[in-house]
């Protein structure tokens, strides 16, 4: 879940595993990758299945609503579908910037069908070799997608697919973030280090998918999806940081060396001086873990890549505890993973070899945290669901894991949620939850929790804070100053926010 912070020395990341690129956001994030039995990756696994390993130039038109009023949602579907079709064997993806211009210099509407010779021309001035077309209707429960893929030189069907989408999956078009007056260009080289970026009593934009850890008594907070960068599949470069004030605020941020690429849903673990941003995703899951340094004036020096994940990860839960760096729930479009992925963190930034510990679940979209010398696994994407487990890991005296059990529940089944810790308490906010069980509707939650962890590694009983993070959001990150708990950003049913909530054992 979403780059949270808990606290200096550990990490957090935005969790959930599915691309976003607009601010059409009710659940875009909420599932990609995480639940085996998501309707976007069964569409995405028939439409490419005929397609073969030969690489296949693949372009995605935005959805037609059969009725008017669904084509925006339509649109909204075809992005998230996008997302889905990155990284798959045998495609190759026409951005979607090339095709809308394409599509604007032969007068096609956002949503215009296309007859044969139509098509043929999309193909041929966009650079397509098959094309992904598809319709959405209302249904009693939500929407009803039919898609369809095209060849564009002869117009055969080469596959089709159709789902039923539940009413969370359905889609709006939500306000425009609210943005910085000049938010800095998303490229690495035109990013300014030192840069001030504003008061730290909200993000300097619209933000979430990012990752944030804090080291050296400052909060740094990394990638993300932002309105600053355009097209499907594509995370931020940016790295901010503000000095963690005991009042429970934020300084003013300043910018810092910016990541080598784009990432988002993305993991943020600290140790020492050294920040790592672990995994995420930028056009498919990412292995790289890349490590920068800290001065003593806790400007971030350049970023190098400190190793591999054994696999690609998006949205994985990260934690840095002992001089290890431990990882959980490395999803990608399948689903969760079922293994906590533990390495050394040399004095150089770099890591050893992975060790890896076999998890009772397979989870996409966890947390993991360090609580009084135990490490605990929190909730996740399910294959069908959300998980309300909390599991202890037990280290060896090397630091490695060595075995693990359930030693509590959530309030409820949760993911993507932003988390802290104060002391010996865990703090929770926001997040996806099928609240609903019996309907199993997804919901984003508004609620904060807290919950004392024992000596034992067990927990008490879960307290609801009397404040709220309103709107509700998932996908945003947490961080800890003096004794209150930050919930940083994400995204719900009103779009992507710049917002900073505080919350503490006395409201403040």
């Amino acid at each position: 879940m979403g780059g949270r912070a808990p606290s200096e020395g550990s990490g957090g990341a935005n969790r959930g595993v599915g691309p976003v690129r607009k601010a059409f956001v009710l659940v875009l994030t909420a599932t990609a990758g995480c639940l085996g039995s998501d309707p976007y990756a069964r569409v995405a696994r028939e439409l490419t299945a005929p397609l073969g390993a030969a690489p296949t130039r693949v372009a995605v038109l935005p959805f037609r609503g059969l009725d008017p009023s669904l084509d925006a949602e339509g649109e909204a579907i075809s992005e998230r579908l996008l997302s889905y079709l990155y990284g798959r064997d045998g495609v190759v993806l026409i951005e979607r910037s090339r095709l809308q211009q394409v599509m604007s210099e032969m007068s096609l509407g956002q949503t215009g069908a296309l007859d044969a010779k139509s098509a043929a021309e999309l193909g041929r001035l966009s650079g397509a070799q098959a094309l992904v077309v598809g319709t959405v209707s209302r249904a009693p429960k939500g929407l009803d997608l039919s898609a369809r893929v095209v060849d564009v030189a002869s117009g055969r069907l080469l596959a089709a697919a159709t789902a039923r989408l539940p009413k969370a999956s359905n889609l709006s078009v939500a306000p425009s973030p609210r943005l910085s007056p000049n938010p800095p260009p998303a490229s690495p080289s035109e990013w300014t280090p030192g840069a001030d970026l504003g008061p730290g009593t909200r993000l300097p934009w619209a933000l979430d998918s990012h990752g944030a850890a804090a080291a050296g008594g400052r909060l740094y907070v990394l990638g993300g999806v932002s309105a600053r960068v355009r097209g499907a599949g594509r995370g931020d470069v940016a790295v901010m940081s503000a000095v963690l004030l005991k009042s429970g605020k934020l300084g003013r941020w300043r910018a810092e060396t910016p990541l080598p690429e784009g990432r988002y849903q993305v993991a943020a673990a600290a140790w020492g001086r050294w920040v790592l941003a672990v995994g995420g995703y930028e056009g498919s899951p990412r292995r790289e873990v890349f490590a920068s340094e800290a001065g003593a004036d806790g400007r971030l020096g350049p970023w190098q890549t400190a190793g591999s994940l054994p696999r690609g990860c998006t949205d994985p839960g990260a934690v840095a505890a002992q001089g290890v760096l431990h990882v959980a729930g490395c999803g990608d479009v399948d689903g969760g993973h079922d293994r906590l992925e533990s390495a050394w963190i040399g004095p150089d930034g770099r890591l050893g070899a992975w060790r890896s510990l076999p998890l009772p679940l397979r989870l996409g979209s966890t947390v993991l945290v360090e609580v009084r010398g135990r490490l605990l696994l929190l909730g996740g994407g399910l294959d069908a669901g959300y998980s309300d487990a909390v599991l202890g890991i037990e280290r060896g005296a090397d630091g490695f894991p060595v075995s693990v059990r359930r030693v509590g529940s959530l309030p409820e089944g949760l993911a993507a949620f932003s988390y802290g810790v104060i002391r010996d308490e865990i703090w929770l906010g926001g997040g996806f939850t099928h609240r609903d069980a019996a309907r199993k509707e997804l919901t984003v939650s508004d609620r904060v929790e807290s919950a004392s962890v024992r000596s034992d590694g067990s927990l008490s009983g879960w307290r609801r804070s009397k404040g709220r993070i309103s709107p509700s959001v998932a996908q945003g990150a947490g961080a800890v100053a003096g004794d209150v708990f930050l919930a940083l950003g994400g995204a719900g049913a009103s779009g992507r926010t710049d917002s900073i909530w505080r919350f503490g054992r006395e409201e403040p």
